[in-house]
């Protein structure tokens, strides 16, 4: 979520002047194609932060599957990432469409993982409070003195 932010407050900083507009590229890709790479990027990022043996278990080649799922290669996809960066008004509907879809995702997942998680009682034994069991200690103590 901060990577997403700081991409966003990067691009603003960036787009600020239309002196070096960049020309569209030859493929362009749709909005909604754009979200989906950029969202398969973000899911590959967080797997290979918290889980980089999923990836190599399942010989993911990170660097090439993008471009294969979706049949581009990496200069089509840095053209558009440039195209629509130096389009904010687009790219900010982008990142906004991607950081809900994320947010759905994660609250499905965690109602998922709470109807998943086992129940636990609580104890019918009340703990010890932590006076008693410095007395326990100091007398165990004392006794083992004598």
């Amino acid at each position: 979520m901060k990577k997403l932010l700081l991409l966003l407050l990067s691009v603003m900083a960036f787009s600020c002047g239309k002196e070096n507009a960049v020309e569209k590229p030859k493929q362009v890709l749709s909005e909604s194609e754009m979200e989906n790479i950029l969202y398969d990027l973000t899911m590959i990022q967080s797997i290979r932060s918290f889980q980089p043996q999923v990836l190599d278990n399942n010989k993911v080649d990170v660097q090439h599957y993008i471009y294969r799922k979706y049949k581009i290669d990496s200069l089509t996809f840095a053209q558009n990432n440039e195209w629509y960066a130096n389009n904010p008004e687009i790219y900010i509907s982008i990142l906004e469409k991607l950081d809900a879809r994320i947010k759905k995702e994660k609250t499905a997942i965690n109602k998922a993982t709470k109807k998943d998680s086992v129940s636990v009682k609580k104890s019918p034994v009340t703990p010890a409070k932590k006076d008693s069991l410095k007395k326990v200690v100091l007398n165990r103590l004392q006794d083992r003195q004598r």
